[in-house]
């Protein structure tokens, strides 16, 4: 079984690069294409099940990659909110990406030795993120964890018992980085996943590996 973990398309606080989380910003213009396109370049897949979380940029993606799929039977998106990104608290939609990340690289390297520039492992990069919450409300690197490998597992579940080979998956950025190294270790590193970019699951009985997907 293939399952492919894509990001959401852009949106208008992708767009301000303001920390969005569970903001439920919706896709712009430019998300709206970029899915189209994610959606034309796939429609060969035959995706034969598909998920997303409860966040409107997410359901949105996933319904529009659906639409231009090839497949005989269009599936209807399954909502799991295990599959929501992270909850950033007092940051969404207040603090820019580049403030929260550099700021987390910087604890990284004064509490954890890592040098600016080099990778951070992402359960590291999560909980230096945690600390640059003044209010100290954003979520847990572990409540994310539990949560979107727990609706994984559910998705592979379904779909092992429904017969179904390619399934997708629409989440998002750092829900992404905490879930993929959960399922296959290799994959902690460094790696750029745009809007609408895929990481391939390629479930086996004996593990699943992990790649970027390129189309």
């Amino acid at each position: 079984m293939n399952i492919y973990i894509m990001r959401h398309g852009k949106t208008v606080l992708n767009s301000l690069n303001l920390v969005q989380g569970s903001s439920d910003s919706p896709l712009n213009d430019e998300g709206i294409l970029q899915a189209h396109l994610a959606g034309q370049s796939l429609r060969d897949l035959d995706f034969q099940m598909a998920f997303a979380g409860n966040l409107k940029r997410q359901i949105q993606t996933a319904e529009i990659v659906i639409s231009e799929n090839n497949s005989s039977e269009k599936p209807q998106v399954i909502i799991d909110k295990g599959f929501d990104e992270m909850h950033f608290g007092s940051l969404e939609a207040n603090w820019t990406n580049m403030k929260m990340d550099g700021l987390a690289k910087e604890y990284a390297e004064k509490y954890h030795g890592i040098p600016l520039g080099e990778h951070i492992p992402s359960k590291i990069l999560i909980r230096c993120m945690e600390m640059t919450d003044p209010l100290h409300q954003m979520e847990t690197y572990e409540e994310v964890a539990d949560r979107s490998l727990a609706a994984f597992l559910r998705a592979r579940k379904e779909a092992e018992r429904l017969n179904k080979d390619n399934v997708l998956i629409v989440t998002s950025g750092i829900t992404i980085r905490v879930l993929a190294p959960l399922l296959d270790p290799s994959f902690d590193k460094s790696y750029v996943l745009g809007n609408c970019g895929i990481i391939k699951a390629d479930c086996q009985d004996d593990g699943i590996r992990l790649e970027i997907f390129d189309y």
